[in-house]
């Protein structure tokens, strides 16, 4: 052995092992750095080893070969101390060295230029320089799709191996290509799989930030299989991953596709653990079966129902990603809901998982998840809504909106959760408004029997009711000095006291002095909104076509009430 080869084969590899050992030495708290440092003396020293100043021709190739892996792992010791700037220079120095090998040499080091490719293209990502992350990540993936086309590889099975721990795995222990020195290089399969994994992960990343979504779903979709694979995921990054990867194809109504991977990210939850993360996926099975219902509302309604149905059809069922390593959750094969009775089945899927979530996500300490579950299944029967005739089935689905909404109105602490809670005041208003005006229509206009009692009492009540609700909001608006008085503002007071206007007019009321007691509040409350439009939306030049038609109707009522309260009066 000359003196060449005694430097390559036991000084260099030394050298290196012993910068590796005092690099991954955890260091103590109070010099955390400690042996980052140590292995960093070790790595520039023996860059400054004479075996790297002959222009000897044996040493001419191994030099560059060397050099490359030293800086290379000093711009990742320079990275760990957290000294980007200089990291950044080793990589690139390390990189230019490895491309100046001869072809054939190059591929021993493939997984080394594996690795630098994917470092340059995080870097540029992480700088928002994403289409040069691309073209590095691009230039990582071509290596392994090249390495991969490159092995003459049997068919398994009837089918070509789609990794390198495949092919290699065919081959006797003998003939698999084992290396002993460092210098030599080779490609380790494990390596090259996980390093191409990243790879990926990365591309999904700059594709995300490019707002390029259908390229940064596949490209996560690829590193997820990858990863369940090999059993080399984090099971919380991995399930978190399957529900934003599922609201994604939920989102362009690929429902079966969803569904398949929160079902796939709810099945590696160990039996009776993580009960936090199985509500999760709890809650969003709720809301993606929400959605799909949603979509098959909206197409039973359309003028185009037909169409419509083809069309949700062709996409509903699209299979873009699919764990073959995931045996126990099959793809589902759903379908287009053809009348109510279907659409009531996903309901009850839904509000089944709706339910499971709730029983963990209780308003005392999960307030944001329980807000959303209750939202939802207030949404379902929202949509029960649209296709229903029957107003006596409308009234008690708006009911149990109410019950549902109602307590968690009177729980929540309105200046915590500003948004939130007035949110549902608008939504708890709308509801009582819409039972208030079914209720009078059935009893006063729609019938020529005269109401009960009972019912009277319940449609003035959900008036009341109303009536409170849009006054709290008209108030929370006046009151708030720091509101954008824009057009959306000025219609929120207007509609708000307008409904009330029209409610007190409809609330009945068996006593003379009762009833003109409701025609004058809303006559006065006619009055108001046509003072505010005058003074205040006119003022700020607000006033559109809603507004001039809203006007023109108060001007009117407030011509013809004073009329209808004599009559009253006068009866």
């Amino acid at each position: 052995m000359n003196t060449e080869e005694q430097f390559l084969k036991i000084e260099f590899q030394q050298k290196l092992e012993e910068a590796d050992y005092f690099f991954n030495l955890p260091s103590p708290e109070t010099a955390p750095y400690d042996n980052k440092y140590k292995a960093r003396e070790i790595l520039q020293n023996l860059l400054k080893h004479h075996f790297f100043d002959s222009d000897n021709e044996f040493r001419a190739e191994y030099k560059k070969i060397c050099q490359a892996i030293i800086k290379m792992k000093l711009g990742e010791n320079f990275s760990e101390t957290e000294e980007n700037g200089l990291a950044e220079g080793f990589y690139r120095q390390a990189l230019e060295l490895f491309q100046q090998l001869q072809y054939e040499d190059m591929r021993q080091y493939f997984n080394y230029l594996q690795e630098l490719y994917n470092i340059y293209g995080l870097l540029c990502i992480n700088r928002d320089e994403n289409e040069m992350g691309l073209a590095f990540l691009g230039k990582s993936k071509e290596l392994y799709t090249n390495l991969l086309a490159s092995l003459d590889c049997q068919e398994l099975d009837g089918k070509k191996p789609k990794t390198i721990v495949n092919i290699t795995s065919q081959f006797k222990d003998s003939e698999t290509q084992r290396f002993s020195y460092v210098y030599e290089g080779g490609v380790c399969p494990t390596k090259t799989e996980s390093l191409y994994t990243h790879t990926l992960f990365y591309l999904a990343q700059a594709y995300t930030k490019l707002g390029r979504r259908e390229q940064a779903a596949q490209y996560c979709g690829e590193t997820m299989k990858r990863q369940h694979a090999t059993s080399t995921y984090e099971l919380k990054d991995f399930c978190v991953n399957c529900i934003s990867l599922a609201e994604y194809y939920q989102g362009i109504g690929n429902f079966a596709q969803a569904q398949y991977l929160l079902l796939v990210g709810e099945s590696i939850i160990p039996e009776g653990k993580k009960r936090k993360l199985r509500a999760t996926f709890q809650m969003s099975l709720g809301h993606m079966m929400l959605d799909y219902m949603t979509y098959n509302v909206k197409a039973l309604k359309s003028d185009n129902k037909e169409q419509e149905m083809q069309n949700f059809a062709k996409i509903i069922n699209n299979k873009n990603l699919f764990f073959e390593s995931v045996k126990t959750v099959p793809f589902p094969n759903l379908k287009v809901a053809k009348d109510m009775e279907e659409i009531k089945s996903i309901f009850r899927q839904s509000n089944t998982q709706f339910k499971r979530a709730l029983e963990y996500f209780r308003l005392d300490g999960f307030v944001t998840e329980h807000i959303q579950i209750i939202d939802g299944q207030s949404s379902l029967y929202k949509q029960l809504i649209e296709l229903e005739d029957n107003f006596q089935l409308v009234i008690a689905m708006l009911d149990k909106r109410a019950q549902l909404l109602e307590p968690i109105y009177k729980e929540l602490n309105p200046k915590a959760y500003i948004e939130t809670w007035q949110k549902i005041l608008v939504e708890l208003s709308e509801i009582y408004h819409d039972m208030f005006n079914i209720n009078f229509n059935e009893l006063f206009l729609n019938t020529n029997k005269p109401p009960k009692q009972s019912k009277i009492k319940e449609m003035n009540s959900q008036g009341e009711k109303a009536i409170t609700l849009f006054e709290q909001i008209a108030q929370i608006l006046l009151d708030d000095k720091d509101a954008q008085k824009d057009t959306s503002y000025y219609h929120s007071i207007v509609n708000a006291k307008f409904n009330n206007a029209k409610i007190y007019s409809k609330l009945y009321r068996a006593e003379k002095k009762d009833k003109v007691e409701m025609l004058t509040k809303s006559l006065n409350t006619y009055k108001w909104i046509s003072k505010y439009i005058n003074e205040e939306v006119i003022k700020f030049g607000a006033l559109d076509g809603i507004f001039s038609q809203e006007l023109k109707i108060c001007n009117e009522m407030c011509e013809l009430l004073p009329n209808k309260i004599d009559k009253v009066n006068n009866s």
